[in-house]
């Protein structure tokens, strides 16, 4: 906390007047007027330490502040918020804004539902939510991780789908083969069989050792290289 705000005294402004907490050093992201500093620091402390003390740590990189809550980087900030100082639609900028002086507290994450924001009013002051602000946290973090897991498993199921899709176009085009290779065999067999048919019409031997039947032989082992429900044996002609 004393390097943070080391750091954002020292800070540049931004257009409104407020720090702009370096993205090069760790530092909390505090970005108010430097008149607001001392009381944005306190308030930024508690909540870390509350944070830290439910077992939900803390860190800063590259000018943001993350609480780890429920297995969720979950940014938050400090900032001073602003208001329309002037509307000037005629110049195509339709407000110019200003620093008011009040604090927010804000939560950067999509989480449906949940609050995100506490900001001084009328009647309170950020320092008379801070538990309200902690309790937000957690709940956006929890949130999350309940989105993230849903998020999840829908790729999960959707990745399950696709490798079913892709077994069963496997399976689909091994059949088509099959059932090619069946056919084919099938076709050879039965011109075999006509073949021995005129054969014997015609009184010409089909031996396996006479020219007809060796051919009838080949013929037939190579209907069984077509056949799938055939085993392949080594040696086949």
């Amino acid at each position: 906390m004393e390097l943070s705000a080391g750091l954002l005294r020292r800070a540049r402004t931004d257009d409104y007047g407020r720090t702009v907490p370096p993205a090069d050093r760790p530092c909390l992201n505090i970005r108010v007027s430097k008149e607001l500093l001392d009381r944005a620091l306190p308030l930024m402390s508690t909540i870390v330490f509350a944070l830290e003390e439910n077992g939900f740590p803390i860190k800063t990189e590259q000018g943001s502040t993350l609480a780890h809550v429920f297995g969720q980087d979950i940014k938050f900030a400090i900032r001073e918020d602003l208001r329309v100082k002037e509307t000037r639609k005629a110049q195509g900028l339709p407000h110019i804004y200003e620093r008011n002086g009040n604090l927010v507290f804000e939560i950067s994450a999509y989480a449906e539902g949940c609050r995100k924001r506490w900001a001084d009013g009328r009647t309170q002051r950020v320092e008379t939510m801070l538990s309200d602000c902690v309790a937000g946290l957690m709940l956006v973090g929890r949130t999350v991780r309940i989105w993230s897991e849903g998020i999840k498993r829908r790729h999960e199921e959707w990745e399950r789908q696709g490798r079913g899709r892709a077994e069963y176009k496997r399976l689909s085009e091994e059949l088509d083969t099959w059932m090619d290779g069946w056919q084919k065999a099938k076709q050879i067999r039965e011109f075999v069989a006509a073949v021995e048919s005129v054969c014997k019409a015609n009184g010409e031997p089909t031996s396996p050792d006479s020219p007809r039947g060796k051919w009838i032989g080949w013929a037939l082992r190579h209907a069984d290289a077509f056949d799938p429900l055939v085993p392949n044996e080594d040696g086949a002609d």
